[in-house]
């Protein structure tokens, strides 16, 4: 039913079917490849290089290369919402952001960085947005009727969508308090 999580790596374009396989398209060659099947309909993936990095039923995170070789679990957890930054594997894990870095072969240390807390929010206006590297801070209204600014990178982020954050309360000494996502 549909892409989704497109992630465009120089010419190629990769995303999740409804098969719930990782494609990846060549613009050059205009053509679809099959990278992985992973059975899993909450998959969360995200590129980097030459190496695919997805999440199985159970939320373990593997590595596969992008011609669909070498598959091979990295970490053994429940993971969610996996992002991958430079050298450095995000994701949630119950309650806490952990982080482990990918290349440092099969053992991997996964550090719990903070416990996050979570909204369901409904953006209401973005106060700011780089559209170079997708940080952003918006006001979005929760739950509760309570108005609050949250910051991160959120790239596609628009006015009126909603979503749920995770991450943890700050004090900016110019703007208050905000959720950093």
């Amino acid at each position: 039913s549909g892409i989704r999580q497109p992630h465009v790596v120089g010419g190629v374009v990769y995303y999740l079917d409804g098969d719930n396989r990782i494609m990846r398209y060549s613009v050059r060659y205009n053509k679809h490849y099959e990278v992985v099947s992973t059975n899993n309909p909450d998959c969360f993936f995200d590129v980097y290089y030459n190496r695919v990095y997805y999440t199985d039923c159970d939320g373990n995170i593997h590595t596969v290369r992008s011609n669909g070789k070498e598959d091979k679990i990295l970490v053994k957890a429940n993971a969610k919402n996996l992002m991958l930054s430079d050298r450095f594997i995000f994701f949630l894990e119950g309650d806490s952001v952990c982080s482990a870095q990918t290349n440092t072969g099969t053992d991997l240390y996964v550090q719990k960085i903070v416990k996050a807390d979570s909204f369901s929010v409904c953006g209401e206006y973005i106060v700011y947005s780089n559209e170079e590297n997708g940080y952003t801070v918006c006001d979005f209204g929760t739950d509760d009727d309570d108005l609050i600014t949250v910051t991160g990178i959120l790239p596609y982020i628009a006015e009126g969508d909603s979503l749920i954050v995770y991450g943890e309360w700050k004090h900016n000494p110019k703007y208050g308090r905000q959720f950093v996502a």
